[in-house]
């Protein structure tokens, strides 16, 4: 038995059966079995087209589907470009990643620029800006899928293009405009504020502008201005601090704060980073800078006079200078009196002073303090005091006269109780004595070196003094005559050994000599500057003086002109000339030139012998020749008479100046406490100085009624050259207290200079701060020491007078002085039982020479 359906038709049963059943259908064929058959003839048609369909669907998926991812590729590497458009292969990069279905290598991607829609398009990145649009293009060639397009259509090409506005270049991010259009004319609601990644960082200080150590507090505000969390946000800044932000969500802002001490001008830069989704690395930088001020002043305090009687008037300078690197406002100074004065405002490197004047009746020290306000309104001060010594009215100095040579003793009134000192001003080894004058007004210098005749002998102490000079016999000073014009050497006699000054009237030119031991001297004047006739030439010195007037000598034409010697600068110059040959056949004129023939400065027409022509001439410095000579009308030289006369610039003077004062003795200065100074003389002018001259410290600034408190001599000095001296305050100060000391050279207008007003150094600063010992008044007895004083020079001792000899007691007290004698002989007499020190010193072109003997026994009456 078998059975089985075939289109609808079903077959069972044996052979015979089939047979039978067969007959009754054909006998009997049912309607429903032709419907059936009609069916399936249907579906046998249609069946082709149903399978294209089929097929057609799932190609058109497969070409939607790798449409889609490669518009999203082109968006994806369109969003990147946003921050990073000069990438170009990042771009790629990242469109390629989004592509599936699709061999990556086989579609083309583009990436170009313009400035927007309907612009020219660019590929060039260097010509890339922000606002510019990065656009990713993409095309590809999709093979079919199926059998049945494949023999239609064997690839389809896919085109799309993505564009977006650029941000930035890659150093900064901003959320980008919204609505940008992409390549298919869709819009594109994302960029970098919906879906990039994007970080910015504010960096601020409080405050910006601060003192040296302040605190200053810096905030750092982080802000996620892109669409996606960013992850392990850290912040590090310039002062190495790395502080942990953590997650930031898109949108979110983070602040910290840092405290930190400024001590100079510091600009802080800070950085942020973090990472998006995809594992970038977003950044951002921000700085700020700020501003270390010094704001400083410096106060200064002089008082002129510094030494003065009850109720005189002192005048206090208070000098404030702005120090610092900002200017201050509200500058003020207040002293110790009460006043104040100001308020100014002091720019950077300024100064501003007051001049205040007080009647003082006691010694006074004035406490000044100046103040001012920086921008930050901090102040800031600085002091310094000046002291005013009020002295008593005291007795004037008054020496005994008359002094007379070979004396050894200078006696005179004074106010007791002050010390008061002896000098001789023309010999720089004479002893520095000082004695304190006897309760009956009288003060005796005894034991000195025989006094010199015609030497001045000063006594000075407490602000005054008083001179003599020391009388005897002299030969007189007598110059050689006659003296002619052009010369250079200006002879004589006069006392040996003596100092002689030279003054020609009309120039004013000065010098010294030593007169030989045969009594002549000799003064060779210096190049350029010979005698002129009608010139006055006075010789003096000792007491004594002569003078002659400079004559012709000759018959021949010259020429006399007045200055010889000037500063440069329009100068008139008097040419005056004698013995020149009066106008006659082709002589017509003199003519004047200055340095050289063809420079004419004047023309005269001589009716007589003599004239007298003003010129005019702009002087350099240097020698310059004015020339005189005879000319015909057109300025050729004519008659053979010519004369020149030399003119220089400057005049041939010394000038001397105090180039370096200050004090060697170190703090603390106690009351008493004897001081050295450093002092160095220089002279800057043309011409040496032959004399001796002195140099005095002082403890107010020096003027003509002053005296000085210390001194040392120079006995001459090269023009060029300089000196250093050590200069001994021996008394010091009595009182503490801040003063001031200047330097003069030539404190005794010894010598004739350039510049008489250059010769003040100083001030320089002592600050006596402590109480010492005062000296004590020294003891009498019976007992002396005596001896005499060797010197050697040349490895040979020899005696040596005119030394100065000191004795000093076991407390470092010094209880008699006195100098050697011309044949070193010296005795300290009046001295009390008791074991002393003796020191004996002299200067020798210079040059210190001193011994020291110790432990010395005096018995009464030994």
């Amino acid at each position: 038995m078998m059975s089985w359906t075939l289109l609808g038709w079903r077959v069972s049963g044996d052979v015979g059966g089939v047979s039978r059943r067969r007959n009754r259908a054909l006998e009997n064929p049912p309607i429903e079995r032709c419907s059936q058959g009609q069916g399936l003839v249907e579906f046998a048609l249609i069946l082709p087209l149903l399978l294209l369909l089929v097929m057609g669907i799932i190609e058109f998926g497969y070409v939607f589907t790798v449409y889609s991812s490669l518009f999203n590729a082109a968006r994806e590497g369109a969003r990147y470009g946003v921050v990073n458009p000069k990438d170009v292969p990042g771009i790629v990069h990242r469109a390629e990643e989004k592509i599936f279905l699709a061999d990556p290598a086989a579609v083309d991607i583009t990436v170009a620029y313009d400035s927007g829609p309907g612009t020219s398009v660019f590929t060039d990145t260097a010509q890339v800006q922000v606002g510019d649009r990065v656009l990713v293009h993409l095309t590809y060639d999709l093979p079919t899928l199926t059998p049945a397009i494949q023999p239609i259509v064997s690839a389809l090409h896919i085109e799309t293009e993505a564009a977006r506005t650029i941000a930035t270049l890659g150093e900064e991010v901003w959320p980008p405009p919204q609505g940008e259009e992409d390549g298919e004319g869709e819009s594109e609601e994302e960029g970098i504020g919906g879906g990039g990644a994007a970080i910015v960082l504010s960096v601020v200080a409080d405050p910006q502008t601060v003192h040296s150590g302040d605190a200053v507090l810096f905030t750092y505000t982080v802000t996620n201005t892109g669409g996606v969390v960013l992850t392990g946000v850290t912040i590090e800044d310039g002062f190495g601090n790395v502080i942990t932000v953590g997650d930031l969500a898109a949108g979110a802002v983070a602040v910290r704060t840092v405290t930190e001490s400024i001590n100079t001008t510091t600009t802080n830069s800070v950085t942020v980073t973090g990472t998006d989704p995809q594992g970038g690395t977003v950044s951002d930088n921000d700085s700020v800078t700020v501003t270390v001020i010094g704001p400083a002043l410096e106060l200064t305090v002089e008082v002129n006079p510094g030494v003065v009687n009850s109720g005189e008037v002192v005048t206090f300078t208070y000098t404030v200078q702005n120090t610092g690197d900002v200017d201050l406002t509200n500058v003020t100074v207040v002293d110790s009196f009460g006043t104040s004065v100001g308020p100014v405002t002091l720019g950077v490197g300024n100064t501003v002073f007051w001049r205040v004047p007080y009647r003082i009746y006691e010694t006074t020290v004035n406490d000044v303090t100046a103040t001012g306000t920086d921008p930050l309104g901090g102040t800031v001060s600085d002091s310094d005091s000046a002291t005013v010594l009020v002295v008593e009215e005291l007795d004037p100095i008054v020496i005994h006269e008359p002094l007379n040579e070979g004396g050894t003793v200078v006696t005179g009134t004074a106010h007791a109780g002050q010390t008061v000192y002896i000098r001789d001003l023309m010999d720089a080894a004479f002893p520095s004595l000082s004695v304190v004058v006897q309760p009956d007004r009288t003060f005796a210098f005894t034991g000195l070196p025989p006094l010199v005749a015609g030497h001045v002998i000063v006594v000075e102490g407490y602000g005054q003094w008083d001179s003599a000079v020391v009388s005897g016999d002299f030969d007189p000073i007598e110059i050689d005559e006659p003296l002619c014009h052009g010369s250079t050497v200006i002879s004589g006699t006069a006392e040996p050994d003596r100092t002689v000054t030279l003054v020609i009237t009309d120039t004013g030119y000065q010098d010294s000599t030593t007169v030989a031991a045969d009594g002549q001297f000799t003064f060779n004047l210096p190049g350029g500057q010979p005698l002129q006739a009608g010139q006055t030439v006075g010789v003096s010195g000792y007491g004594h003086g002569d003078s002659a007037v400079v004559q012709a000598c000759t018959s021949d034409a010259y020429i006399v002109i007045s200055p010889q010697c000037g500063p440069s600068g329009s100068t008139v110059i008097t040419v005056e000339g004698f013995n020149w040959p009066s106008a006659q056949g082709v002589l017509k004129q003199i003519g004047i030139h200055w340095d050289a023939y063809g420079t004419r400065v004047g023309t005269v027409n001589p009716a007589t012998s003599h004239f007298v022509e003003e010129i005019q001439v702009d002087v350099t410095l240097g020698s310059h020749t004015v020339l005189a000579r005879t000319e015909k009308n057109n300025g050729q030289p004519a008659g053979g008479v010519s004369a020149e006369a030399t003119f220089l610039s400057p005049c041939p003077a010394p000038n001397l100046v105090i180039s370096d004062l200050s004090l060697l003795t170190t703090d603390p200065i106690s009351t008493y406490q004897p001081l050295d100074f450093s002092v160095t003389v220089a002279n800057i002018g043309t011409k040496p100085v032959n004399n001796l001259f002195w140099v005095d410290l002082y403890s107010a600034e020096p003027t003509p009624q002053t005296a000085g408190i210390a001194w040392a001599a120079v006995s001459s000095l090269d023009a060029g050259a300089s000196v250093p001296l050590t200069i001994t305050f021996r008394s010091g100060f009595a009182t503490t207290g801040t003063y001031q000391i200047w330097a003069l050279a030539d404190s005794w207008n010894q010598v004739a200079e350039t510049n008489e007003e250059d010769n003040v150094g100083g001030p320089v600063t002592v600050t006596v701060s402590e109480e010492g010992t005062p000296p004590p008044t020294s003891p009498t007895g019976s007992g002396s020491i005596a001896g005499e004083t060797w010197v050697s020079l040349t490895g040979i001792p020899v005696p040596h007078g005119r030394t100065n000899v000191w004795c000093v007691d076991e407390w470092g007290n010094v209880v008699a002085s006195t100098v050697s004698d011309d044949e070193a002989r010296y005795e300290l007499s009046n001295l009390p039982v008791g074991t002393y020190t003796v020191i004996g010193e002299t200067w020798i072109d210079g040059v210190r020479y001193s011994r020291t003997y110790y432990e010395i026994d005096v018995n009464e009456g030994e």
